[in-house]
C-alpha cells in the first residue's frame, strides 16, 4: 500500500534496501547485502507508449480532442 500511496518512494535503492531490511529484522530474517538490480523506467514508459500509440488510431483520437 506504501508504494501506491507514496509514488516513487521505493525507487531510491538505498530506502528500498533500508525499508525491507527493517522489516526482515522485525521477522527474525538477517538483512540482505546491498541491492544488486538497478533499474530505468523510463524507457519502459517510452515503450509503452509506442506500443500503445501503434495499436490506437492517434490521428482520430488528437481529431476528437481537438488538436
Amino acid at each position: 500500500l506504501w508504494g501506491t500511496y507514496l509514488h516513487g518512494i521505493f525507487d531510491a535503492d538505498a530506502f528500498r534496501r533500508w525499508f525491507i531490511n527493517r522489516l526482515r529484522v522485525r521477522r527474525g530474517l538477517g538483512p540482505l547485502g546491498r541491492a544488486g538490480a538497478r533499474y530505468d523506467l523510463e524507457p519502459a514508459f517510452d515503450r509503452l507508449a509506442d506500443v500503445v500509440r501503434h495499436g490506437l488510431q492517434m490521428e482520430a483520437i488528437y481529431r476528437i480532442m481537438g488538436l
